[in-house]
């Protein structure tokens, strides 16, 4: 199956026009079948693939299902592989991305470091090909979740791996696509990861001027839904109001 792989390569690569034709499109179909095959042939099928996938959009979603299907696989190296070329797909084209990090941030959950090591530097890499669709992606796998794991990993991914870049990487306008989406999300969060969001936040360039901290400093007030009144033997709630008004003081004593 390995030369039959190689064969297929083969026909993908002529450099005479082949490369375009029904030949080929069937050869491509055929590298996709072959990533069910064995370690090799999968190994073998996925580099040619992220060589070759931009040259048929029209086999994007059975490419990246396919690739998908690698980062279930039993064996660790053929999962870091694959989480490995997603960059690639989302370059070949753009239409993936959202697909793409939605994957990514469900596979921060691995127990493996090193293969959560390998996600975060594939969303990095994405990040860098389309910084906003990437934040947007992010938070709204973090809005749409229900496993406590996979938001706290993201939320932890942010704060370690996006709001630190310099102002190369993260740009005005990125930076305020950020601090937009953060707000979005910030209500619906659970008070740890609400508290994570506003950290994330005043840490931003832009947040620095009173104004700013005065705008987190609301979004805490309102967090404690003082509206409701006060319940004396609801501990949990008072607790929890004292933990954001700290927040609160700190922000405004920075100020």
């Amino acid at each position: 199956m390995v030369d039959r792989i190689y064969d297929l390569y083969n026909v993908l690569n002529d450099k005479n026009g082949t490369n375009n034709s029904s030949e080929a499109l069937e050869a491509y179909k055929n590298l996709i079948e072959a990533i069910k095959q064995g370690p090799q042939e999968k190994k073998l099928a996925l580099q040619f693939i992220a060589k070759f996938c931009k040259n048929f959009p029209a086999e994007m979603a059975k490419t990246i299902e396919a690739v998908i299907d690698l980062c279930e696989d039993e064996d660790i190296t053929i999962r870091k592989l694959a989480i490995k070329e997603f960059p690639t797909l989302v370059r070949a084209s753009n239409n993936t991305l959202q697909r793409v990090i939605g994957v990514l941030i469900q596979l921060l959950q691995a127990n493996d470091t090193s293969e959560v090591t390998q996600v975060q530097n594939s969303i990095m890499t994405i990040y860098h090909i389309n910084p906003k669709e990437t934040i947007g992606g992010i938070l709204s796998e973090i809005q749409r979740s229900q496993e406590d794991l996979l938001r706290k990993r993201a939320l932890r991914f942010l704060c370690s791996r996006i709001a630190t870049l310099d102002e190369t990487d993260l740009p005005k306008d990125v930076e305020e696509h950020l601090v937009k989406t953060c707000k979005d999300i910030a209500l619906e969060l659970d008070a740890e990861e609400f508290v994570t969001i506003i950290k994330l936040l005043s840490t931003l360039r832009s947040m620095q001027t009173l104004v700013a901290r005065q705008e987190l400093v609301n979004m805490i007030i309102n967090q404690c839904h003082l509206e409701q009144g006060w319940n004396g033997v609801d501990t949990d709630r008072l607790s929890l109001v004292a933990t954001f008004m700290g927040h609160a003081m700190s922000l405004l004593s920075v100020s």
